[in-house]
């Protein structure tokens, strides 16, 4: 099967898909682009019944940021009464932390009863209960507070997630105006603070078009943090034409790193504009990183021209990231079930690279499921 572009929802089956390789493929094609498809998570839940908790890892890495529905939270405690690794009990917590708040009463008596389930899990939830119940300018002072407290320096992850559940009770109470945020991201008081950030990712979170502008101009951001508030919430609003305006402003983006953070998120919009917009691209820059990042996008946008371009190039793009666009070709190859001669190395090297994680990160040789002696919980 070539040409043509590939819908989302043609892809779906792949997080099912008896190669590994694929289903990490699949997995990042959908997690990094905030794709918000119920049967997302079902289809991970089902993949780690298959094929064991350590070969869904990052499967299960994605969880969190797709929406649940009652048979997914229900399929996350089954797992976690009987979970086998600390990793996976990690992404099963983080998942139902954000669980939707009127699915809470239904599941409470059984959530309670999961060993598994960290109190830290319960008291998020319970953080983003009181939040619902507080007015939105309220919210919003108590954002403003944090940007004030940590001016200057990290906010903890701690914070981070704080932050998140006040945007999410501010953005379900339909607060504030659309406009009234386009006002607040041109506000030089909240520029270069972290009321900046968080009012990007408010942005995203109501799916504010008219705010997509001036966040597409915040991806050349020289801040450490700000770019990437503004990719999600760019994925999170979902506007079509988003790619066309970020080809428009390639050219005036004022370094390398600025052109690489636009280029990574051309994927996360699946249609056929932004992969024009990645081939266009193409024709016209030579800097191998950059290349090697547009390759990248390509592919997860299900191209078969990435594959074409990438068997071509992938000796002459930048090693640094390589690593990375070999997943991504691999992916894009099988799931378009192309014959590429190159796919038996890619795969050899792709295997060398998970037995090399599995033992440094998780200590356990291939294939391996064994269960933690005592979970931290």
């Amino acid at each position: 099967m070539t040409g043509g572009f590939l819908h989302p929802a043609d892809l779906k089956r792949h997080l099912l898909n008896p190669d590994k390789f694929v289903r990490e493929w699949a997995s990042i094609y959908f997690g990094s682009a905030l794709i918000q498809d119920t049967d997302l998570p079902v289809l991970i839940m089902e993949a780690v019944e298959r094929y064991g908790e350590l070969n869904s890892f990052f499967s299960l890495a994605k969880l969190d940021v797709f929406p649940q529905t009652e048979r997914s939270v229900s399929m996350i405690l089954s797992r976690l009464e009987k979970v086998r690794r600390q990793e996976t009990a990690e992404c099963l917590n983080r998942a139902l932390a954000l669980m939707p708040l009127d699915l809470v009463p239904v599941f409470e008596s059984r959530m309670k009863a999961v060993p598994a389930l960290h109190p830290m899990t319960h008291e998020r939830i319970a953080r983003r209960r009181e939040y619902r119940s507080r007015r939105p300018p309220e919210l919003f002072d108590e954002l403003l507070s944090v940007s004030l407290k940590y001016e200057g320096k990290p906010v903890p992850p701690p914070e981070f997630a704080r932050t998140d559940d006040l945007i999410e009770a501010i953005a379900a109470q339909d607060w504030p105006p659309s406009g009234k945020l386009v006002e607040m991201l041109r506000e030089p008081d909240y520029q270069g603070r972290w009321a900046e950030y968080f009012i990007v990712k408010l942005c995203g979170t109501v799916r504010s078009e008219l705010a997509v502008p001036l966040i597409v101009a915040q991806l050349a951001s020289d801040d450490d943090f700000l770019p990437d508030a503004a990719q999600e919430s760019l994925y999170r609003i979902g506007y079509p034409g988003t790619p066309g305006l970020i080809r428009s402003l390639w050219h005036k983006l004022p370094d390398e790193l600025s052109r690489m953070m636009s280029a990574y998120t051309f994927a996360g919009f699946k249609s056929p504009a932004s992969a024009a917009a990645v081939l266009e691209l193409l024709e016209l820059e030579d800097d191998p990183s950059l290349r090697t990042i547009l390759l990248d996008s390509l592919a997860y946008l299900g191209s078969d021209r990435a594959v074409a371009i990438g068997c071509e190039e992938l000796d002459d793009l930048d090693e640094a990231v390589t690593g990375d666009l070999i997943l991504a070709l691999y992916g894009a190859a099988k799931i378009r079930g192309l014959e590429v001669p190159e796919a038996a190395a890619w795969k050899n090297e792709l295997e060398e690279n998970n037995r090399r994680f599995n033992k440094e990160v998780f200590g356990v040789g291939p294939g391996s499921d064994r269960p933690l002696r005592k979970l931290p919980f």
